[in-house]
């Protein structure tokens, strides 16, 4: 994305700075030179660490996820071949199977852990696409940062980017 979006990125850019040097010849003040040279250091640091900054904030993410789930269930839940998450399930459900009362509640608990489970399968592909569009726009957001519109864009894509990134390590502590 960032390579087919690199020519909006140069205009906004450019954009940027004549809004600048415009605000300055008017102002008559070296507020808006300084808020110029702010956006564009912005610019430069996103444009060649964005990506890697966030790929790493994604790799640790993740690694915590996994490591809280298999510290909350005592074994290693992405290997599939143990069967050890369906085993604390059905110890969890041990005391319930005794009645009929307790089965009927298994099953309806059952129910909504699968739809549950449907649940976060879809947040975790829109989370996936976030991370990609969301990084993808994110120099560009940048350039746009001279002017408060571009301010609040940038903001707002760095809060959403942040949340995507973040979201999985909150669901597996919950």
């Amino acid at each position: 994305i960032q390579d087919s979006l690199w020519w909006y990125t140069a205009a906004v850019a450019v954009l940027s700075i004549i809004i600048g040097g415009a605000r300055m010849a008017w102002e008559q003040r070296a507020q808006p030179g300084k808020d110029l040279a702010a956006s564009l250091i912005t610019l430069v640091v996103v444009t060649g660490a964005g990506l890697s900054i966030v790929a790493t904030l994604v790799i640790a993410a993740d690694a915590f996820s996994g490591w809280m789930l298999n510290q909350a269930t005592a074994c290693d839940v992405t290997d599939a071949s143990t069967g050890c998450f369906g085993k604390n399930i059905a110890t969890l459900f041990a005391p319930l199977q005794a009645s009929g009362i307790g089965q009927l509640l298994v099953i309806l608990l059952g129910f909504a852990a699968v739809i549950m489970s449907l649940i976060q399968v879809l947040l975790m592909i829109a989370r996936a696409g976030m991370l990609v569009i969301l990084t993808g726009i994110l120099p560009l957001s940048a350039a746009a940062t001279n002017t408060e519109t571009g301010k609040q864009w940038f903001r707002k894509n760095v809060a959403w980017l942040g949340a995507a990134i973040w979201y999985k390590p909150a669901a597996a502590t919950v």
